[in-house]
C-alpha cells in the first residue's frame, strides 16, 4: 500500500498503520493530522514517531492524544537530555 492508499483507507487500516513501528515517518506525519482521534492516539504511542510530531500532538484537542504523546519514550528521552 502506498501513502495515499493508506490515508484514504478506513479507520481500522489507518489505526493499524499508525501503531506499526515500521511505518515510514512521512506516513506517521500525515496520520498525526488525521481527523480520527484513535488514529492520532496510535501515532502518539508509536515509538518511531518523530519528536517534532510528538511535540505537536502534546497540543492536540484530545486529552488522551496529549497524554500518549507526552508519555512516548522518544519524547521523554529528549526532554530528559535537555535538563
Amino acid at each position: 500500500m502506498d501513502k495515499n492508499e493508506i490515508l484514504n483507507s478506513g479507520c481500522d487500516v489507518r489505526v493499524s498503520v499508525a501503531r506499526n513501528p515500521n511505518t515510514p515517518v512521512d506516513v506517521l506525519m500525515e496520520l498525526a493530522k488525521d481527523s480520527d482521534i484513535v488514529v492520532r492516539r496510535s501515532v502518539a504511542c508509536n515509538p518511531n514517531t518523530p519528536v517534532e510530531v510528538l511535540t505537536k500532538l502534546t497540543k492536540d484537542s484530545d486529552f488522551d492524544v496529549r497524554r500518549y504523546a507526552a508519555g512516548n519514550p522518544k519524547l521523554k528521552e529528549v526532554l530528559t537530555y535537555k535538563k
